[in-house]
C-alpha cells in the first residue's frame, strides 16, 4: 500500500493520481483540475540547502491539504510540482477560491530553523465543464491545465491562472517549438547573428557578440526569450548552446585565417555551464588549435556565479588557462555581488541594459560610476549593453566606460554581413558625424 504514496510528502504517486482522476471524473456535476508547482524551488535547495528544500514541500503540502474540500485527491506529479483533482464541488467558481487561498497561504513565512522564508506557488487551473469532457481526454486536461500553469509563470509566479481558449492555443505553440528543439536537424534550424562591440575611447571595433536566433516562424517569430525559456525549462538548452559554442569556434577559426584579430562572446546558460560536458566540448574545441588566443569569449550571468560559487571558480579557472576570458552578462539586474566576482577571474562586467536606458538619472549615474572605478581598481574591464542614442554614448564616454554595444552603433547581422563590417573599417565616430 505504501506504494501509493510519496514518501516525502503523503501524497498519491502520479500514476495512482492519475487512475484516481479516471475513475472519479465525470461522475459529478462540478469538478476541477489544480496544477501547484513551488516557485524556484531549485534556487532555495542551492541557497540553503536539500532538507530545507524538502521541508518546504513538505509544509506547501500540509497548505494544500488545509485548503481542499473533503475527497479531494492530491498526487505528486513531480520534484516540485502537485496534482489537486476536486470530484466534488458545490460549483465551478470553488476552484477559484480553493487556489487563491493557497496563493494566499504560501505568501505567509515559514519557519526553517529559525529563518522566516515565504515559498510562493504559481497554480493553473481547469474546470471540467460539460464542453471540456465531450472535447479532451483526460491526458489533454491535463495538459490544458499545465497551459495555464506556464501561464501563470509567464505572468511573473506567485498567482493563480484559470484554462481559457487563448491557452491551449499557446500549448500548442508551445509543444511545436519543443519538437523543434528535439529535432535531430536542429543545427539547421539556429542562426547566429553578431552584434559588434566597439572601444568607446579609440573607437574601434573590438569584438562582436553571438546572439542565436531560431530560424522558423510558428504564427510569428519565435523570439530569443520564448525558445530559450522552453529550452531552459525542458533540459535542451545545452543541445543549443553546443551548436553556438561549435559556430563561433567555425567562424573565430575563419577569423584567423583571415588575419582578423577580432574577438566573439558567447553566452552560455547556467545549465549548460555546470554541466560536465560543457569543458569536455571546450577541451575538444581548444585542442583542435584553429583559433587564436584569447578570441573566444563566454558570458556568464551573475546568479550562475553567485549560486554555485565554488564550481564556477574551478571552471572558470580552467577557461582562463585556455586563454578563453569571462565576461559577467546582466551586471546590476539583480543582486550584484561585487565581493564574489573580485574572488573571481572575472575580465569584463557587461552592464545591465537597464541601467544604461537610465544613463543620466542621478542614482544611475553613482552607480555606473562607482561600478567603473571599482572594476578598474582590480583590472576588470566595463562593456555597456544596449546604447540606443547619443546622449548615452556621451554619458558613458564621460565615466571611461572602455566598450559599448548597442543600436546605435550597428543591430546584429549575419556572418557574411560581419565580413563585409569588418572590411568597411568602420569606428564610432564615422558611424555619425555630429556625435563626439
Amino acid at each position: 500500500m505504501d506504494l501509493c504514496y510519496d514518501k516525502l510528502t503523503n501524497a498519491y504517486t502520479a500514476d495512482v493520481f492519475y487512475d484516481l482522476a479516471k475513475e472519479y471524473v465525470g461522475k459529478e456535476k462540478y469538478q476541477g483540475l489544480l496544477l501547484v508547482d513551488i516557485d524556484d524551488i531549485a534556487f532555495l535547495n542551492r541557497f540553503y540547502s536539500r532538507e530545507t528544500g524538502d521541508l518546504i514541500i513538505q509544509r506547501t503540502v500540509s497548505n494544500i491539504f488545509s485548503v481542499i474540500p473533503k475527497g479531494a485527491i492530491v498526487g505528486r506529479a513531480g520534484g516540485d510540482e502537485f496534482f489537486v483533482f476536486l470530484p466534488s464541488l458545490k460549483g465551478f467558481s470553488e476552484i477559484d477560491k480553493i487556489a487563491e487561498k493557497l496563493v494566499r497561504l504560501q505568501n505567509k513565512p515559514f519557519m526553517i530553523n529559525n529563518n522566516p522564508i515565504v515559498q510562493t506557488v504559481s497554480i493553473g487551473g481547469i474546470a471540467l465543464t460539460e464542453e471540456i469532457l465531450e472535447k479532451y481526454t483526460l491526458g489533454d486536461i491535463f495538459n490544458l491545465a499545465s497551459c495555464a500553469l506556464l501561464s501563470a509563470k509567464d505572468e511573473g509566479k506567485n498567482r493563480y491562472v484559470k484554462y481559457n481558449e487563448t491557452y491551449h492555443k499557446r500549448y500548442d505553440r508551445l509543444m511545436m517549438i519543443k519538437s523543434i528543439l528535439k529535432s535531430p536537424n536542429l543545427k539547421d534550424d539556429i542562426k547566429i547573428h553578431y552584434q559588434p562591440v566597439y572601444n568607446m575611447k579609440s573607437g574601434e571595433l573590438v569584438a562582436f557578440e553571438a546572439l542565436c536566433r531560431l530560424n522558423r516562424n510558428i504564427d510569428g517569430e519565435i523570439t530569443p526569450t520564448e525558445f530559450i525559456k522552453i529550452a531552459e525549462e525542458s533540459n535542451l538548452i545545452w543541445i543549443i548552446d553546443k551548436v553556438v559554442l561549435n559556430e563561433v569556434y567555425n567562424t573565430l577559426s575563419g577569423f584567423k585565417k583571415r588575419n582578423i584579430k577580432i574577438r566573439v562572446s558567447v553566452n552560455i546558460s547556467p545549465k549548460s555551464f555546470l554541466n560536465d560536458e560543457f569543458m569536455a566540448e571546450i577541451d575538444n574545441l581548444m585542442k583542435r588549435g584553429e583559433i587564436e588566443e584569447g578570441a573566444l569569449l563566454i558570458e556568464l550571468t551573475e546568479n550562475t556565479i553567485v549560486n554555485n560559487f565554488d564550481k564556477a571558480k574551478e571552471i572558470i579557472k580552467k577557461l582562463n588557462g585556455y586563454g578563453i576570458s569571462v565576461m559577467l552578462d546582466d551586471f546590476g539586474s539583480g543582486y550584484s555581488n561585487l565581493v564574489a566576482v573580485l574572488n573571481l577571474d572575472i575580465n569584463i562586467i557587461k552592464v545591465d541594459r537597464a541601467l544604461i536606458e537610465n544613463i543620466g538619472d542621478y542614482k544611475n549615474n553613482v552607480i555606473f560610476q562607482k561600478t567603473v572605478e571599482i572594476a578598474k581598481d582590480f583590472n576588470i574591464k566595463v562593456l555597456a549593453e544596449g546604447i540606443e542614442t547619443k546622449s548615452q554614448y556621451k554619458e558613458l564616454k564621460n565615466f571611461e566606460c572602455e566598450m559599448g554595444q548597442g543600436f546605435l552603433f550597428a543591430k546584429p547581422m549575419s556572418l557574411d554581413a560581419v565580413y563585409d563590417y569588418i572590411c568597411s573599417n568602420k569606428k564610432i565616430n564615422t558611424l555619425w558625424e555630429c556625435c563626439l
